[in-house]
């Protein structure tokens, strides 16, 4: 599929008028899990390196939840995997807004798809993005992994 093809189903896919609203604190959002060493082979959760921004990065790409339908949101998420360099989208991650407040970071809302927001605030060294992302995993709210359907499971 064209690059300009998975980018107009991707918007179309992501577009909500909710997601024009700054986010809720008990707001669920997802984070697709698109790299293999994002997930704990032992205990199969989702690792915290997996929230980590790329230094070039300002934030966080995570993607909201709001009254959208699963069957919509894996296929938004298999059209983002398949831009990466293996393609293949391992699952998701579930994380409540408030979670991420709590340790001090925040969320913009992105341009196009409506559906997307970067969570932003993180600290610039990447040991100290890590620590902080380690801190997203304490206690309660913890994030959730969410395995790939089969349905959309693509091999590589």
């Amino acid at each position: 599929m064209s690059k300009f093809l998975k980018t107009l189903q991707r918007t179309w896919l992501g577009f909500s008028l909710g997601g024009r609203k700054p986010v809720d604190g008990a707001e669920p959002l997802r984070r697709f899990i698109t790299a293999k060493n994002w997930i704990n082979r032992t205990t199969g959760n989702v690792k915290p390196v997996a929230f980590v921004p790329r230094e070039t990065e300002r934030g966080t790409s995570m993607y909201r939840v709001l009254s959208t339908r699963e069957q919509v949101l894996w296929r938004l998420g298999t059209i983002i995997a398949s831009g990466t360099h293996a393609g293949v989208l391992h699952g998701q991650s579930e994380l409540r807004a408030r979670k991420a407040a709590s340790c001090g970071l925040d969320f913009e809302l992105g341009r196009i798809p409506s559906l997307h927001v970067d969570m932003i605030g993180w600290p610039d060294s990447k040991s100290a993005r890590l620590l902080l992302a380690e801190k997203l995993f304490d206690g309660a709210d913890a994030p959730r992994f969410i395995p790939t359907p089969r349905a959309f499971a693509v091999e590589r």
